[in-house]
């Protein structure tokens, strides 16, 4: 009777054990200074054999920072920088400043949004929105945007550029490094269509560049 009676027990017995295996280790966790939020998660990871631990600022950064840039042929490259740091002088995310920090850091600098516009009657400031996925600055005639890939690529064949095969391979190359396509056409007045293009690359993203366009300049980036 009593072998009967244990042989019943047994599988409530571990039934009930199991979630105090689970609290135990939860428990043990605490002492270590690590919260576990399930006992599940502790049985889990039992399993675990490598952990990765990441404190942002250490081995990543919290945002997206602009870490190079990458002229396309026959582009000075003083010439990209300038245009990628007229580009974000109005953008206050933490992505727009590190590109005009980039570019300080590389050399090319300049005036501030305020001193830029001082004095200027031609100007507009364009904020970004869902329907044209770009954002911008429109001054002295040129119009210089960035944004989604596709809707910068329209921008620019809109306009009556295309975008130059070279610039196409440099956005492969870094999209399978992990980066963010960014396209950037050429800007001037005097610029004919496909004669230029630009490209960078910024720490979270790459930016490939479309054709030099009369008072046009862009940038797109995405996933």
């Amino acid at each position: 009777m009593l072998v009967a009676l244990l042989v019943c027990l047994i599988p409530t017995t571990i039934g009930a054990l199991v979630p105090a295996i689970g609290i135990a280790g939860m428990d043990r966790l605490v002492q270590h200074n690590v919260l576990a939020t399930s006992g599940r998660a502790v049985e889990t990871a039992g399993d675990i054999t490598t952990l990765l631990l990441d404190k942002t600022g250490t081995i990543t950064y919290g945002n997206r920072r602009a870490v190079n840039f990458f002229p396309a042929h026959d582009v000075e490259r003083t010439e990209l920088i300038e245009a990628a740091r007229l580009s974000s002088l109005a953008d206050e995310t933490p992505e727009g400043r590190s590109i005009v920090d980039l570019a300080a850091e590389k050399g090319v600098g300049g005036p501030d949004l305020a001193a830029l516009l001082k004095g200027t009657e031609e100007f507009a400031i364009v904020e970004f929105s869902a329907s044209t996925r770009m954002s911008g600055l429109d001054l002295d005639g040129r119009k210089i945007r960035k944004g989604a890939a596709t809707a910068v690529a329209k921008f620019v064949a809109d306009a009556g550029g295309q975008t130059p095969a070279e610039v196409d391979r440099k956005v492969r190359e870094i999209s399978a490094q992990g980066g963010t396509r960014c396209w950037w056409p050429a800007s001037g007045t005097t610029a004919e269509p496909g004669s230029s293009a630009r490209s960078t690359s910024p720490t979270w993203s790459s930016r490939a560049c479309m054709p030099a366009l009369p008072n046009y300049a862009g940038w797109a980036s995405g996933r």
